[in-house]
């Protein structure tokens, strides 16, 4: 089963979502569109948590896009061990400011993430590749490299020359190589 967490404001059936469910023979996710986005965010959380219980198995591939891996991570917190694999991709880590361009995010509920991550109450999945353009303005370098170093990830990889929108060739040799890798 592959699922798919989109970004925010993304829709399973456009874009990332859409290519993902065309390579999948089975195929689910949340999609953080405008409807989900207007429910409290404790319950964007439940409902991801939901879906991992679902699914909670060694065959499971878990997407997930920017604000959907900050609401993973909220959800994988106290936990087991996922026992699938995960790919992150431009992680949401915390708070975002791109000065130039006028715009400054804090997304809910930061401090309890921070402290979890402190307190190693987030269970590394049995396999965890971060994976982010080198020019994305919202997943800082050293961010990435603390979040995947306290979470024992198996693959940080940086994107020479992508920003947040990581381009369409590129995802798809992504995906392919996290699609290809098998869990020993």
């Amino acid at each position: 089963m592959r699922l798919y967490l989109t970004g925010r404001g993304g829709e399973l059936d456009k874009g990332l979502g859409r290519y993902i469910a065309e390579v999948s023979p089975e195929f689910e996710g949340i999609a953080f569109n405008h409807k989900m986005l207007s429910r409290p965010f404790s319950e964007q959380v439940e409902r991801t948590r939901d879906l991992l219980q679902t699914h909670w198995d060694r065959k499971t591939e878990l997407i997930a896009n920017s604000y959907g891996c900050y609401i993973l991570l909220h959800a994988l917190t106290d936990q087991g061990v996922f026992p699938g694999k995960l790919l992150m991709l431009s992680p949401l880590l915390g708070r975002t400011e791109l000065r130039s361009q006028g715009f400054s995010s804090r997304p809910p509920m930061l401090k309890s993430l921070n402290r979890a991550f402190q307190e190693q109450r987030i269970s590394k999945p049995a396999y965890l590749n971060i994976t982010a353009g080198d020019q994305d303005p919202i997943c800082e370098q050293a961010e990435l490299e603390w979040a995947a170093k306290t979470l024992s990830a198996d693959r940080l990889e940086l994107l020479a020359g992508e920003g947040h929108l990581i381009a369409h060739a590129t995802m798809e040799r992504v995906l392919r190589d996290f699609f290809d890798y098998v869990i020993t």
